[in-house]
């Protein structure tokens, strides 16, 4: 099931509330560093929806690391009979909309682990030449981002 489906059906759950949304992110990184001592390369990866809840002057959430619509709507559902559509004092402001990709000059990830360690590196040799510097730490990260 497409990620946005998913959310048009925790929306419709979320109508019985006062107030609710839903937020998907998807992230990706990755960190080449070295020292003196070691040298590093790390990746991670996560994704997770967020649902946020407003009832009675209060705000309710859930927190999901694993995409199974059949959880995610469940527990959904549950929130929602819990907490009921209470009057509440919050200001809904119109709903506003944001797509934007940010343009690069060089995609981070069209660079090979191999030249980003390199490139750390020759960095770390020409710093280190300094005698008045006796250790230091040079690393390169970059990370890319989606929420909807």
């Amino acid at each position: 099931m497409p990620i946005r489906d998913l959310m048009e059906d925790v929306v419709e759950i979320l109508k019985d509330t006062y107030y609710g949304d839903v937020r998907f992110e998807k992230g990706y990184g990755s960190v080449v560093g070295k020292n003196k001592s070691e040298e590093n390369i790390s990746s991670a990866s996560s994704n997770g929806i967020c649902i946020r809840a407003f009832s009675d002057n209060k705000w309710y959430y859930l927190g999901f690391d694993r995409i199974d619509k059949k959880i995610i709507l469940s527990e959904t559902k549950k929130l929602v009979k819990k907490i009921g559509n209470k009057k509440s004092n919050l200001y809904l402001q119109k709903p506003w909309k944001l797509n934007k990709t940010i343009k690069l000059k060089i995609d981070p990830e069209d660079i090979s682990i191999e030249e980003k360690l390199k490139n750390v590196r020759e960095i770390f040799k020409e710093i280190i030449k300094n005698k008045q510097i006796v250790n230091c730490g040079v690393g390169i990260s970059h990370s890319r981002n989606e929420t909807i």
